[in-house]
C-alpha cells in the first residue's frame, strides 16, 4: 500500500543518492528512531553507515520485515560470508553497503494514468480575458468594464498572488541550555509556518485536513509537514536539524492545483570553510569557496532525472551579504519520490527545488530547501526571487 516516506526518511535517501552518505546519517538515524520504517528504510539506514554493527542491525530489521526481501538476502549473505573469512579463511574488509540506488521502494503503485486533469484556477481565465480585452482596442467596452468594477476587481486578484508578508521565527530553544536561530523571510502571504506550538496553524492544519484529507491507510501529509519549531535541534556533530521545520502553502487552490504542498524547509546549519589565505576572510568570499567545492566534488553537475537548471552567489544589500543559490528540476519522477504529495493519484510526474544556503552569525550557513511542482515554477518565480532576497538570519531581541 502507498505511503509517502515520513520527511527525515526522504531526506536521507536524496542525500545517499547524491553520495552524501555521512550528511545522511542523522536523517535516517532519526527516522529510524522515531518512524516506523518499512524493510527499504532499513536497507537505505545500512546504505549510509560505515559502522558493521549498525549494517547487521538494518539487515535483520528489514528481513523481519519482509524475509524474501530480494536485497536484504544478498546484504545478509554478504554478512555471513564476511564472517566465515574473519574467523581464519582469509582476512577482509567488511561488506560495503547496498548500492546506493537502492531497493525496490513498496510504497508506490505505478502512476494512475487515469487520473483527471487538474483544474486551472479562474484567476488564468480571467487575467485572459483582461489582457484580451486590452490588445484587441476595444476602448469603449474597456471603458464600461473598468466604469462597472470588473477590471478593477481582476486587476487587483491578479496583484493579489503576488502579495507578501513578512515572517519572523525562532528555531530551537526549548530549553535554556539548547541553541536558538531566528530567521526573517518575505513570503506569499497564503504561506505559514508550520509550527504545532502555534495556535493559528493548529486552525488552518484542521480546515486543510477536511479540504485535503489522507488517503485510507495513509499517513495525513499535514502529520508529515508541522513540527514543534522550538523542539528543533542542531546536530552539533553533522549538523543536521532535527525534526526539520518548514514554511508551507495553504492555499486551497494552489495545493488542488499542484497536487503537493510546497514548502521552504531547514535541513541542515553547517560551518562555513575557510576562505583562501589570499582572499579576504568575509561571508561572500566564504560561500565561493563553498562554491568551489561542490562544483569540484560534482555536487552541481546534472545527472538523469535531476537537472541542475542554475547555481549562482547572489550579492543582497550589503555587500558582505551573499546567497549561495542552487535551482534544480527532477523528472521521471513515481509517487514515492514526491514529497509532500497530497495522494499518489496527485503527485506531479516533475518537481523542482532551490537550495539556498544563508549565512548564520558570520561562521555558519543554514540549508534552506524550497520544494514545488515542476507545473508551478511560473506562478513561484516572482517569490522565489524575493525569498532569495530577504531570507536572513536575524539576532534574538
Amino acid at each position: 500500500m502507498y505511503n509517502t516516506p515520513p520527511p527525515n526518511l526522504m531526506h536521507g535517501i536524496q542525500l545517499v543518492q547524491a553520495g552524501r552518505k555521512a550528511d545522511a546519517l542523522p536523517y535516517l538515524r532519526h527516522a529510524a528512531r522515531y518512524d516506523r520504517l518499512t524493510a527499504d528504510g532499513w536497507l537505505w539506514l545500512a546504505a549510509a553507515t560505515a559502522n558493521l554493527d549498525e549494517y547487521r542491525r538494518c539487515v535483520a530489521e528489514a528481513l523481519s520485515l519482509d524475509p524474501r526481501h530480494p536485497t536484504a538476502l544478498r546484504m545478509r549473505g554478504d554478512l555471513q560470508r564476511h564472517d566465515r573469512l574473519a574467523q581464519g579463511v582469509a582476512a577482509v574488509t567488511a561488506p560495503g553497503p547496498a548500492p546506493a540506488v537502492g531497493p525496490v521502494p513498496v510504497y508506490a503503485p505505478a502512476p494512475d494514468s487515469s487520473a483527471p486533469p487538474r483544474p486551472s484556477r479562474l484567476r488564468r481565465l480571467l487575467r485572459a480575458m483582461v489582457v484580451l480585452l486590452i490588445v484587441g482596442g476595444l476602448g469603449a467596452g474597456v471603458i464600461g468594464l473598468a466604469a462597472s468594477g470588473v477590471i478593477q476587481d481582476t486587476v487587483k486578484d491578479w496583484f493579489t498572488s503576488d502579495q507578501t508578508r513578512t515572517l519572523a521565527f525562532t528555531v530551537g530553544g526549548a530549553d535554556d541550555s539548547a541553541d536558538s536561530y531566528r530567521f526573517r523571510v518575505e513570503m506569499p502571504d497564503s504561506w505559514q509556518a508550520a509550527d504545532t506550538g502555534d495556535p493559528a496553524w493548529r486552525a488552518t492544519v484542521d480546515t486543510l485536513n477536511g479540504k485535503f484529507p489522507a488517503p485510507e491507510g495513509t499517513v495525513s501529509v499535514w502529520d508529515q509537514v508541522d513540527e514543534p519549531f522550538e523542539q528543533a535541534a542542531r546536530d552539533p556533530t553533522y549538523g543536521a536539524v532535527l525534526p526539520n521545520v518548514r514554511l508551507v502553502e495553504t492555499d486551497a487552490d494552489t495545493l488542488d492545483r499542484d497536487g503537493m504542498v510546497a514548502a521552504l524547509t531547514l535541513q541542515e546549519i553547517l560551518p562555513l570553510p575557510d576562505a583562501p589565505a589570499s582572499q579576504a576572510a568575509g561571508i561572500c568570499e566564504r560561500l565561493r569557496t563553498l562554491e568551489e567545492q561542490l562544483t569540484a566534488n560534482g555536487s552541481l553537475a546534472s545527472v538523469p532525472d535531476n537537472e541542475v537548471i542554475e547555481s549562482a552567489l547572489v550579492t543582497r544589500a550589503d555587500l558582505d551579504d551573499c546567497v549561495f543559490t542552487i535551482h534544480r528540476r527532477y523528472t521521471n519522477q513515481q509517487p514515492y519520490q514526491v514529497v509532500f504529495a497530497l495522494s499518489p493519484e496527485r503527485a506531479p510526474d516533475a518537481t523542482r527545488s532551490v537550495t539556498l544556503m544563508v549565512p548564520v552569525d558570520g561562521s555558519l550557513y543554514a540549508v534552506w530547501l524550497l520544494t514545488f511542482a515542476d507545473s508551478a515554477y511560473d506562478d513561484y518565480s516572482s517569490a522565489i526571487a524575493r525569498i532569495i532576497n530577504t531570507l536572513v538570519y536575524v539576532e534574538e531581541p
